[in-house]
This record gives C-alpha cells, sequence and structure tokens, in this order.
C-alpha cells in the first residue's frame, strides 16, 4: 500500500463480516504494518541464496588440484553462479604481460585477440586498469564502456545490453591477475553484487597462490 508520505509499505488485512439474521450488515478490518518483517525476510533470502551461490564456487576450487581445474573452477563454475554470460581469468607474467589462462562464452576471434596484453602497451582496457590500479573495475553499460575505452570500438557488437565486472586477484599485496565477467543486463552493480564478486576474487586469489606454492613445492624436491 502506498502510505501519505508516498512510501509503499507491505501490510496484512484481515476482514470479517457481522451478518444478522442470515443479512449482512457491515465488515470489520484490521491492517497491520509488516514492512520491517518482510525486509528482514528479504535480507535473510538474500544471505541464504549468496551463502549457496559461494558454496557452490568454494566446493569447485577446493575439489580442484590441477592447474586445468583450479581456471576451469574459476571460469566455468563461476560464470552460471553469478549469471555472466562471458568469464575470463588473466595471469600476470614476470614479463609485465597478462595472459588469458581461460575463458567462458567467448568467440574464438575474441580470445585470440586478448590472448596476450601488455601493461606497457599504449591504451588499455579494463582488465588492465584493474591490475594496474589494483583495484575492481565497475562498467555500467556499452555505453560506458566505450566511453571509457574508445579503442575498444571495433571488438564489441554494438547494441548489445551489458555490464562488466573486472576484479585483480590479490594475494598478501601481489597481484596475480584478473577475473573478468560479462552480465547481460545494462545497470549500475549493486553494493551486495560486488561484494559478492570481490569476495570470489578473494577465493580465486587464493586458490592460483595455492596452486602457485605447490608448483614450488614441487621443483624443490626435484
Amino acid at each position: 500500500m502506498r502510505a501519505k508520505d508516498g512510501s509503499v509499505r507491505h501490510v496484512v488485512i484481515s476482514s470479517n463480516a457481522y451478518f444478522r439474521d442470515g443479512k449482512f450488515v457491515h465488515s470489520r478490518c484490521f491492517t497491520r504494518d509488516i514492512t520491517e518483517r518482510k525486509t528482514f525476510e528479504g535480507f535473510r533470502a538474500a544471505a541464504a541464496d549468496r551463502a549457496e551461490r559461494l558454496v557452490k564456487i568454494t566446493a569447485a576450487v577446493a575439489d580442484a588440484v590441477t592447474e586445468a581445474e583450479v581456471f576451469e573452477a574459476l571460469v566455468d563454475n563461476v560464470a552460471p553462479v553469478v549469471n555472466a554470460s562471458t568469464a575470463a581469468l588473466w595471469l600476470l607474467g614476470e614479463d609485465r604481460t597478462v595472459g588469458l589462462a581461460r575463458s567462458f562464452g567467448y568467440r574464438d576471434t575474441t580470445k585470440n585477440s586478448v590472448a596476450r596484453l601488455s601493461l606497457d602497451a599504449p591504451g588499455s582496457s579494463p582488465v588492465l586498469d584493474a591490475i594496474l590500479r589494483a583495484e575492481a573495475v565497475w562498467i555500467p553499460s556499452q555505453e560506458a564502456l566505450l566511453r571509457a575505452y574508445p579503442h575498444l570500438q571495433g571488438a564489441v557488437t554494438p547494441g548489445r545490453s551489458y555490464r562488466v565486472s573486472c576484479l585483480p586477484l590479490i594475494v598478501h599485496g601481489r597481484i596475480l591477475g584478473a577475473l573478468a565477467l560479462t552480465m547481460e543486463e545494462a545497470t549500475e552493480s549493486s553494493e551486495e553484487e560486488q561484494g559478492f564478486l570481490v569476495l570470489i576474487a578473494w577465493y580465486a586469489g587464493q586458490a592460483l597462490e595455492r596452486l602457485r606454492l605447490g608448483s614450488l613445492a614441487s621443483r624443490r624436491s626435484l
């Protein structure tokens, strides 16, 4: 119901009728404001959904042992959980280049064009900026993407509606790479979504660090 101040309130209406000699005389109605309860239930449902989605991701990462399995868990398994149409994992090399380790939903031509990116090359991209700035890049629409990166005009499909999130993968202050996700809706990402994606990026960084340490241990044992 719309309140006098213009706000929308959730209410429960109870009504009963009074009859005399089988004829309706009047009814009695009670209206209770349950907005706070509905808000709490919404928060609780959102928290439960977030926890369930996070469990799916952490379970996939925990089960991954090999490098290929970890990359698959961080890309192929993350994309459907966050309803992303595309997802990609880039890893930072020692030569100041960023290599595409795995992608989901990318066309072959797109994968080839972004297979290796240089941090020192002219022009930039959301992925490179996320790594260089060591902070997440949130882009609400294709129009916003092209305003910030006009040189990417030839690489996008005109008329599409989506938002882009690029998250640096950081462990102990060291940047390992970036995770990029595209959602098929042009809108500002909510604080809840951003917080969830940042949490996923943290788990992704931990998984990559586990791989690195495992590789070091294997080399030392040889």
